[in-house]
């Protein structure tokens, strides 16, 4: 085989566009730190990265105060006892108010004696009232 290889040639050529890419990146590299281009985009990337901290910071005051919340949200559990709390005391409000409705009809019932015994004194002190000359 010969040194003039096509293959062999290829690849040279692939070698030197690479070196010569590679230079000319660095080039242009070393052009942008020059102009200053570097330091406003590491100004950038700082900024970007100070609402990033900021961001994160914020989230987790904001899930922290979720989660405080949800320790105060009861559980199934615990709704369920005070459903059962609650129909018990329903319960027993419903026997006290059959009681005080009670109360009230014999209340009802005084009363319509006592306004009529006060009717009957009226009239008979009025009755007599008049037969006196």
């Amino acid at each position: 085989m010969s040194s003039f290889d096509p293959l062999n040639v290829l690849s040279v050529v692939i070698a030197a566009s690479s070196l010569v890419v590679s230079a000319m990146a660095f080039y242009r590299l070393v052009k942008l730190d020059r102009s200053g281009k570097f330091r406003e985009l590491g100004d950038a990337i700082d900024k970007i990265e100070g609402a990033r901290v900021i961001g994160e910071r914020t989230l987790g005051e904001r899930i922290s105060r979720v989660e405080g919340a949800l320790q105060h949200i009861p559980t199934a559990e615990q709704m369920s006892a005070l459903r059962h709390e609650l129909t018990k005391a329903e319960a027993a409000i419903a026997g006290v108010n059959a009681r005080i409705e009670g109360v009230d009809d014999i209340l009802k019932s005084h009363e319509n004696r006592i306004l009529q015994i006060f009717e009957d004194a009226l009239s008979r002190g009025r009755s007599a009232a008049r037969s006196r000359p």
